[in-house]
């Protein structure tokens, strides 16, 4: 394997090859844990005082003569670890001219991996500092003996100073030297330090840990770190980690230089930490146990919008995992017609942290799309929204049966209005000969009769539109009218149906816009005939118009019964009877309103009603001016 990866290195690395055979440094290749000799250059070459014939050797047969085995050791621990190794002013004894000579250099020893990571060679670069460290040689022995004592006080005073224990030992690895932060700390004396004094500090269960690493590091030339706990000289017990490192003179081995250094209040923090992060975790296993018997779909989303919990319920509806539902993946989930709608709806929660409320499809395991109802509320920390809390609720099957309601409105009304059409004729018919005939009295009788079928018309008409509505097959036919004439006009209609009630106009001027004229007649009925239902005791109802920015804005202001507070944000859903339990007094299937809104709503305005319970209630709406854009005059929504 070794010989596999030499070989696709060099074919990738042609310029490497080169630079090695033509550098002037010297520079050898070596691979597999026996150091087989694949490349070395003339320079190398010219430094082992050997000629190409030892190429494909083991560096041990090559080198037969020379004594290397630290040298070797060396070599094998970068092998195994893949942790390069340098070192500068290295001594090494070569056989040139058939003598042994004493060479420096630094070295470097850098392990070469493949795709997995493996070592399967070293690159050992050397250079010849010989003649460099002969000189310094010289220069430190003449000026040894008169900067020794100097050196020797400016480190003391140095090191006493420092809030680490400083420490050094000699090639054997006996204490040499510590500084006066170690004697502070354990009460020793200098002299009790010494050797392997320090050990005694240690709490005797980390003793021989500490010992052996450090002699581990020691017989390997190599950094040195360890951790132990301390009897400081007040009866005090501190985490402590020593670290040394190794070093040289002219290429010898001379021992260490280190650090001892308290981290004790590290130690304290990483274990509340551990503590935390242990308690926390158990409580997100709780969080989980219990989500996943939930019978809804869970999840927890960034203040961003990215999904980042899904309960197993979520799993098990999509069938996929977790890593293919979280971040922003469940939008190809839901059903393209609804996506667009759900995105904008939920961005705008994120941007302003409201309620997030949807209905979409979603597609399950099956490839079959469900209904479901998303609702997600901010949770907020120091103001501002850290995590999102969600729920999908399956609804696919309350939506199929309003789909069925809807269907069999639908085909109801249409079943009713043709018989109720050829009735209220054939009432008008007979009204009209009583007439003639003189029977006064009976043809009042008809009369009431296509009264009461005018209202049954109307109740039709109410089905048909919910269930248009619902359907997405309500029409607009628009137009550019005169908004204050056409509302007139609605009121003077309505003004010669009621006797007792005064509709007062109080209008301003608000020009031309372009809606369907007949839906907002529609709207502007409902209000005004609502007003005078539910306010039997007044004779007063108000009718006011106005135009603010490119809006106008229509008021129906009665003083009749009122809404209560709680009923207030009710009046608009299908069905919902604001008289409340004076119903039989206030007849009607409460679904004026409600087409009313999703009328307005859908031409780009909206509705809203102020009420003060038993004194009267006013109901609003605005409409877009639409005169910028002119959009096609039959619009399906």
């Amino acid at each position: 394997m070794d010989n596999h990866s030499y070989q696709n290195y060099l074919q990738n690395n042609t310029i490497f090859q080169v630079l090695i055979e033509e550098s002037v440094w010297p520079v050898g290749l070596y691979i597999g844990r026996e150091m087989v000799i694949k490349l070395a250059n003339q320079a190398m070459l010219n430094v082992w005082g050997k000629d190409n014939s030892i190429i494909g050797k083991t560096l041990k047969d090559a080198l037969a003569e020379r004594d290397g085995q630290l040298f070797y050791t060396l070599l094998d621990n970068v092998y195994t670890t893949g942790i390069a190794y340098e070192t500068y002013g290295e001594r090494v004894d070569l056989l040139v001219d058939g003598h042994m000579q004493a060479f420096y250099f630094n070295l470097t020893y850098k392990p070469l991996k493949d795709d997995e990571g493996e070592v399967w060679g070293i690159l050992n670069t050397a250079l010849d500092v010989t003649e460099l460290v002969l000189t310094r040689q010289k220069l430190a022995e003449t000026e040894e003996r008169s900067d020794s004592a100097r050196i020797d006080a400016l480190l003391q005073n140095i090191t006493s100073a420092s809030p680490t224990a400083l420490w050094m030992s000699d090639d054997k690895g006996l204490i040499i030297y510590t500084n006066q932060t170690w004697q502070d700390w354990t009460g020793q004396t200098f002299e009790e330090t010494l050797g392997t004094g320090w050990l005694e500090c240690i709490l005797p269960e980390d003793q021989e840990r500490a010992a052996e690493t450090f002699l581990n590091a020691l017989n390997k030339r190599l950094p040195y770190e360890v951790d132990f706990r301390l009897r400081r000289k007040d009866g005090g017990i501190r985490w402590c980690i020593a670290t040394g490192n190794p070093q040289h003179i002219n290429g010898v081995f001379t021992g260490y230089v280190g650090a001892c250094t308290d981290v004790t209040e590290t130690i304290k923090t990483d274990i509340k930490l551990q503590l935390k992060n242990a308690e926390l975790n158990d409580q997100i296993r709780q969080f989980e146990f219990v989500t996943d018997f939930m019978p809804v779909q869970l999840w927890t989303a960034k203040p961003t919008g990215e999904l980042d919990y899904v309960n197993k319920q979520t799993t098990d509806f999509f069938g996929l995992p977790v890593n293919e539902i979280i971040g922003p993946k469940w939008l190809d989930l839901v059903h393209p017609d609804d996506r667009e709608g759900c995105i904008t709806k939920w961005a705008r929660s994120l941007q302003t942290g409201e309620l997030y409320q949807f209905e979409f499809r979603l597609k399950d395991k099956n490839d079959d799309y469900k209904w479901h109802l998303a609702r997600a509320l901010p949770f907020m920390s120091d103001g501002t929204i850290a995590k999102w809390f969600g729920i999908n609720t399956d609804i696919d099957e309350q939506k199929q049966m309003q789909r069925q309601k809807d269907d069999f409105l639908g085909i109801a009304s249409h079943e009713l209005k043709t018989p109720v059409t050829s009735i209220k004729a054939y009432a008008q018919v007979l009204g009209a000969m009583l007439s003639k005939e003189g029977e006064e009295k009976k043809a009042e009788m008809v009369m009431k009769m296509d009264s009461q079928l005018n209202r049954l018309t109307n109740l039709i008409g109410d089905l048909l539109d919910v269930t248009k509505i619902n359907s997405g097959k309500i029409l607009f036919n628009k137009t550019w009218f005169d908004f204050n004439k056409a509302i007139q006009e609605n009121i003077m209609d309505l003004q010669h149906t009621t006797n007792k009630h005064i509709l007062v106009m109080d209008f301003e001027d608000t020009g031309k816009i372009y809606s369907d004229k007949d839906r907002i007649g529609q709207v502007i009925t409902n209000l005004i005939t609502n007003a005078v239902k539910y306010s039997p005791h007044s004779n007063r109802i108000i009718i006011s118009t106005k135009k603010e920015s490119n809006e106008v804005i229509v008021c129906v202001q009665d003083f009749g019964i009122g809404i209560p507070d709680d009923k207030k944000s009710k009046v608009f859903e299908q069905f919902y009877r604001v008289s409340g339990n004076k119903q039989h007094t206030f007849p009607g299937l409460g679904l004026g309103l409600y087409i009313s809104n999703e009328i307005i709503r859908r031409e780009g305005g909206k509705m809203w009603v102020n009420s003060i319970e038993g004194k009267g209630s006013t109901f609003c709406f605005t409409l877009p001016v639409n005169n910028d854009n002119i959009p096609e005059t039959n619009v399906k929504n």
